[in-house]
């Protein structure tokens, strides 16, 4: 009899606790790519590249007319101007790598720091949907060998994070039209008061 009660008892504890909490999963790489935040991070992430990739065109395109223009006077340059020339040139050569590798790991830094950012604003956002949802654990798709897809919440958890993202912008565009006003208002007061 008490082995019943115990199990029944048991039995009640779980179903109770299975129906507060809810376990369920996201596809995060689907969040980075979908949600607004995660792409407004992908175009700046390609405007670095893009200024990255630039700046070693540019340093390529100015070591190969040096290479042109010594190429060009070998013919009439004494051997110590030519050596100078290609000194001058191996010299550059080595700054224009030196300033691109700088350039690589600041954008390398820029990116890491910028991911976890938004990574840390989307995970608080989830955090808040999953304790208002009741959700007992809340699983990275990605990492489990296999996620029922009726466990899945990506579509409610980017719709969340696009409704975080845009009340923050909201907030931000308010905040910046108000510092842009404050000027002009006190300088509406400075013509009253003379």
């Amino acid at each position: 009899m008490k082995k019943v009660m115990l199990a029944c008892l048991t039995f009640a504890f779980g179903v109770s606790l299975q129906a507060k909490m809810e376990l369920v999963s996201v596809d995060g790489a689907l969040i980075l790519e979908k949600s607004k935040a995660g792409q407004e991070f992908a175009s700046k992430m390609r405007k670095e590249k893009e200024a990255l990739e630039n700046y070693a065109l540019s340093a390529q395109k100015e070591l190969a007319q040096l290479q042109e223009e010594i190429n060009l006077k070998s013919q009439v340059l004494s051997k110590s101007a030519l050596q100078e020339k290609a000194e001058l040139f191996s010299q550059k050569q080595r700054e224009a790598q030196r300033k691109i590798a700088d350039k690589e790991e600041t954008a390398r830094m820029v990116i890491q720091r910028e991911h976890a950012k938004l990574r840390e604003e989307q995970l608080s956002v989830i955090k808040t949907m999953c304790e208002r949802e009741q959700w007992g654990a809340l699983l990275e798709k990605s990492s489990a060998l296999f996620v029922s897809t009726s466990l899945d919440k990506t579509p409610e958890v980017l719709k969340e994070l696009d409704s975080a993202y845009d009340a923050k912008r909201s907030a931000d565009t308010k905040g910046a039209a108000a510092i842009a006003r404050k000027p002009a208002a006190s300088v509406k007061r400075e013509i009253k008061v003379t």
